[in-house]
């Protein structure tokens, strides 16, 4: 990882491409045969296999998927939440631990989208300001800086590039990566787009990735940034 990081190695840049990420983590094709039959017991279930080899993405009924998994499914909203313009969050998950059979079990890491339920967004009524007229809340980038000695310098390289790669339905804002540069970047050259998108970003923005991409871009300054999600 330094020696494809560091601008002054010969290997800069020379990170792996996707088939050889594939050829360290996925699983033996035996193995993906068998959970795949194991999943197709079911009933009516589609399958399909991720660039890398290692999920396996299924769709299927709820009663093929409790039968499978030896377990109950129900539905789960949260009333105080929007998932869209006057919709509330509304997910399937199981009301208790699931099953696998033994020998399923030591081929798999585990199954998602059955007990976890996502973070969600709730009204908070803001926050008074305080008083004083010099102080403010929380870390900004400027204190950052300051206290990892980054100081003044930011990214001059063109070919330097760094990427945050976000999940469970975590989209950042574009309009709020501008808002919060022109609040917070006053004191350093720095960039206010994301300069690619791979995976979808089109749900509600979270809290988790918009810092995520604020704070990078901001240590990270004037440095090309992709965004990953799934």
């Amino acid at each position: 990882l330094d020696l494809v990081s560091d601008p002054r190695s010969p290997h800069y840049g020379r990170y792996l491409t996707i088939d050889q990420i594939a050829q360290i983590v996925q699983p033996k094709q035996s193995d993906v045969e068998k959970v795949l039959g194991w999943v197709e017991s079911a009933g009516r279930v589609n399958c399909e296999t991720v660039a890398t080899g290692d999920f396996i993405k299924c769709t299927t009924s709820v009663k093929s998927a409790e039968r499978l998994l030896e377990t109950e499914f129900v539905y789960f909203e949260h009333e105080e939440s929007l998932y869209a313009v006057g919709e509330h969050l509304v997910i399937t998950r199981a009301i208790r631990e699931y099953s696998v059979p033994t020998k399923i079990a030591r081929m798999l890491d585990f199954v998602g989208g059955v007990l976890r339920v996502p973070n969600v967004s709730t009204r908070q009524q803001p926050t008074p300001a305080p008083a004083e007229k010099d102080f403010r809340y929380g870390v900004h980038p400027d204190t950052l800086r300051k206290r990892y000695n980054v100081s003044e310098n930011v990214g001059s390289n063109p070919g330097n590039v760094q990427a945050t790669a976000q999940f469970l339905n975590q989209h950042y804002s574009a309009a709020d990566l501008k808002e919060f540069m022109r609040f917070f970047g006053k004191g350093f050259t720095h960039l206010t787009e994301i300069s690619k998108v791979i995976g979808p970003n089109s749900g509600k923005p979270g809290l988790e990735a918009n810092l995520d991409v604020q704070y990078l871009m901001s240590l990270g300054a004037n440095i090309t940034t992709v965004f990953w999600s799934t």
